[in-house]
C-alpha cells in the first residue's frame, strides 16, 4: 500500500533489482544482530555465513538477524525470524546449518547452544526464570521495574536495552531501590513499540515491553489542582469552587482596553480610491467658466412674456369694445371712379391706419386668427408708446 506518489519510483527500482538477482544469495557474509532475542543470549560473536534464500519479512514477524545489503542503500535480507503463531511461535532460517553453507558454524563453540536456545524460543517448554519485568509509561517517561525471585541473596548488576520505533536505541542502568527490586527510567521519543531486555551478570536475563498508542495527556481523566492553582496564578486568574452565581463569574471589568493598529491599511485604501480621481482629473478637460453660470437664477422671461401678452390682450379687447363699429358704405354711397378723379385730392380724406386697422376682418376667419392678430397690433401699439420701433419680421 502506497500513500505517497513519490515512493513509486523507489519501490519499482526495488523490485526490478529484486527480480534481477539470483533468489539464492551464494557469498560469503557476516550475521547481523537486529533485536535482543534469547536466542543470542550469552553469543557475543557469530561467525560467517556463505550463502542464504533471499525472502522478505512479514509485517508482524520480529527480525533477529539479518545478512547486509549487497547494494548500497538496499534492504537487508533476514537471516533469522520469528513470529507468533496461534498460541505457538515459528521460526525461519534462511541460510544452512549443513557444511554447504554453514561449514563454518560446525566447529563453532556456540554452534549447539545456539541451536537448544533457538529450539527452546519456538517450543512450549516452561522456563524458570529468575528476573521477573514489569515495564509502563509514565507521561513522556518509561519505567523499567526489575524484581529478583533468585535463591541466592545477593546484589546483581543490571542492564536494560530500550529498542523502540525510528530505530531509538538505549541502554539504561538499573538502580537498587529495596529489597531485590531495581528500577530505570528513559525519556520517550513518541509513540510505537518499546522492547525491553534486562541482563545481568551470568545468564540472568528477562524481557519485556509495552506500547506507547497515543499522547500521554489524553490518559488522564482527572485534573490537576496543582497545575490549575499554578496557571491562575501566572494568568491573574481564580480558581472556581462550583458554588459560584452568574454576576460573580461575569464580573463586568472596568478597564479600559486600547488596541493599536497600523495606519498603513487605511492610507493604502484611501489611495486606492483617488486613483479613479487621479485619472479623471487628467483625462477630462472643464470649463470652470460655466460653473458660475449653473448656480445664477435665470429670469422667468417665458412667464413674464406670457403675463404681458394677456394683459395687453384683455385692453384691446375692452378698447375694441368701447368703440363703435364702423357701418360698411352702401352701393348706392358709392362714387364712381369718373367722379372720383374730378374731385381735388386735398379734400379727399385718407382712412386712417389703425381704423383699419383695428376694423375686424367681415371674412369668415377662424377665432384663432383674429386673436393673433390681436395680440400682434397690441404688441405694435406697445412699441411706439414707448418710442422703440419694432422688428422688422
Amino acid at each position: 500500500m502506497v500513500t505517497d506518489a513519490q515512493r513509486l519510483p523507489r519501490i519499482m527500482i526495488r523490485e526490478a533489482l529484486t527480480l534481477r538477482k539470483s533468489a539464492l544469495r551464494n557469498t560469503t557474509f557476516s550475521p547481523e544482530a537486529q533485536t535482543i532475542s534469547p536466542i543470542l543470549r550469552g553469543i557475543a560473536e557469530i561467525p560467517p555465513l556463505h550463502g542464504l534464500v533471499v525472502t522478505v519479512p512479514k509485517d508482524r514477524a520480529e527480525l533477529v538477524l539479518s545478512a547486509p545489503p549487497e547494494v548500497a542503500n538496499d534492504v537487508s535480507d533476514p537471516l533469522l525470524a520469528l513470529q507468533r503463531y496461534g498460541v505457538g511461535r515459528t521460526a525461519a532460517f534462511t541460510s544452512d546449518l549443513s557444511p554447504n553453507w554453514g561449514r563454518d558454524w560446525l566447529g563453532w563453540n556456540r554452534y549447539q547452544v545456539f541451536v537448544k536456545q533457538l529450539m527452546t524460543e519456538v517450543s512450549r517448554a516452561e522456563i524458570d526464570r529468575r528476573l521477573q519485568v514489569h515495564s509502563f509509561a509514565n507521561g513522556t517517561t518509561g519505567v523499567i521495574q526489575v524484581e529478583d525471585f533468585g535463591t541466592e541473596a545477593e546484589l546483581l548488576e543490571l542492564r536494560a536495552t530500550v529498542q523502540g520505533p525510528n530505530s531509538f536505541r538505549q541502554q539504561v542502568v538499573l538502580s537498587h531501590q529495596g529489597s531485590r527490586r531495581y528500577e530505570g527510567q528513559f525519556p520517550l521519543p513518541g509513540e510505537g513499540r518499546f522492547n525491553i531486555a534486562v541482563t545481568g551478570a551470568g545468564t540472568h536475563q528477562a524481557l519485556d515491553g509495552f506500547v506507547v498508542p497515543y499522547s500521554q495527556e489524553y490518559l488522564r481523566l482527572t485534573s490537576s489542582p496543582l497545575v490549575l492553582k499554578r496557571i491562575a496564578e501566572e494568568t491573574g486568574g481564580r480558581i472556581l469552587t462550583g458554588h459560584e452565581t452568574g454576576d460573580q463569574i461575569y464580573v463586568k471589568s472596568t478597564v479600559v482596553k486600547q488596541q493599536t493598529q497600523s495606519i498603513v491599511t487605511t492610507l493604502l485604501q484611501l489611495l486606492a480610491m483617488l486613483v479613479p480621481l487621479d485619472v479623471a482629473l487628467r483625462r477630462v478637460q472643464i470649463d470652470f467658466s460655466v460653473i458660475p453660470r449653473w448656480f445664477r437664477r435665470k429670469p422667468a422671461a417665458s412667464a413674464t412674456s406670457l403675463g404681458t401678452l394677456l394683459a395687453q390682450k384683455q385692453a384691446t379687447v375692452r378698447e375694441q369694445e368701447s368703440r363703435p363699429i364702423a357701418r360698411p358704405r352702401l352701393p348706392s354711397e358709392s362714387t364712381s371712379l369718373s367722379e372720383r378723379k374730378q374731385q381735388p385730392s386735398a379734400l379727399a380724406p385718407s382712412p386712417p391706419a389703425t381704423d383699419t386697422a383695428a376694423t375686424p376682418p367681415t371674412d369668415a376667419a377662424s377665432p384663432a386668427t383674429n386673436t393673433i392678430s390681436r395680440l400682434l397690433d397690441a404688441k405694435r401699439r406697445t412699441w411706439e408708446t414707448h418710442d422703440n420701433p419694432p422688428p422688422k419680421s
